[in-house]
């Protein structure tokens, strides 16, 4: 997703944004505005990873990551 400034996402998301984003990646923000279409092309596979199985996400991490949506700061709470 787009990177942002500071320690707060950007990108305002609800839970259930958080659900999608997971399943969809970077499609996600395509269809949100907050990136275009030839920015997959930049992205470790294609800003979706086929293999990825959100459901195996804690509900922690649920909740802790929306602040994280905008950027590229690093959770280490999330690993």
């Amino acid at each position: 997703l787009p990177a942002g400034v500071g320690t707060d996402g950007v990108i305002p998301v609800s839970e259930e944004d958080i659900d999608k984003i997971l399943e969809t990646g970077i499609d996600w923000a395509i269809s949100n505005g907050y990136a275009w279409p030839q920015d997959k092309d930049h992205c470790e596979e294609n800003g979706r990873m086929e293999t990825a199985i959100p459901k195996k996400v804690s509900e922690r991490a649920k909740k802790e990551g929306p602040e994280s949506i905008g950027h590229t700061r690093r959770r280490e709470s999330l690993r």
